[in-house]
């Protein structure tokens, strides 16, 4: 873990194009945390680790989320597994879809746009926070396979 020091923001930001991290040992979502806090400015760490105000909403959504387990099943046949569906008339791999989460450019240089191109990739949905760091132009520009981006309603 990189040690909180006088470094600037703008000395990481925007990010370094850093290689990916060893997805091998991570099981859930917590642990990506660990490698994230030393890959991103602390500044930009702070800000996808809090949640607003109080952080009641998100004690309440990990101790919701945490309820949920997978069920292992073993000598089943899963060659011929298809998940795929529809989401606003789009077909889509299967139903799981990228949330709006704002300002993906604090931790990847592409922003947005490397997030279009992973869910075109996976064939899910995207859902572009209104607080991206990144038009829609330019996240649809350099995506080929964009499954279905939808922006996020912005009020009048």
């Amino acid at each position: 873990m990189r040690a909180v020091t006088s470094e600037t923001f703008a000395a990481r930001y925007p990010p370094p194009a850093d290689p990916p991290i060893d997805l091998r040992p991570i099981v859930r979502l917590a642990d990506f945390e660990t490698p994230a806090r030393g890959r991103l400015h602390p500044a930009a760490w702070s800000y996808y680790a809090r949640g607003t105000g109080d952080e009641h909403s998100m004690r309440n959504a990990e101790a919701t989320w945490s309820r949920y387990l997978l069920v292992p099943r073993v000598l089943v046949d899963v060659e011929a597994i298809d998940l795929r569906t529809s989401v606003l008339g789009r077909e889509v791999a299967l139903p799981v879809g990228i949330a709006p989460a704002a300002l993906h450019g604090l931790a990847h240089l592409d922003g947005e746009c490397a997030t279009a191109r992973a869910a075109g990739s996976a064939g899910v949905l995207q859902v572009v926070s209104t607080v991206a760091s990144r038009t829609m132009e330019e996240i649809t520009a350099g995506c080929t396979r964009c499954t279905a981006l939808v922006p996020a309603l912005r009020p009048a």
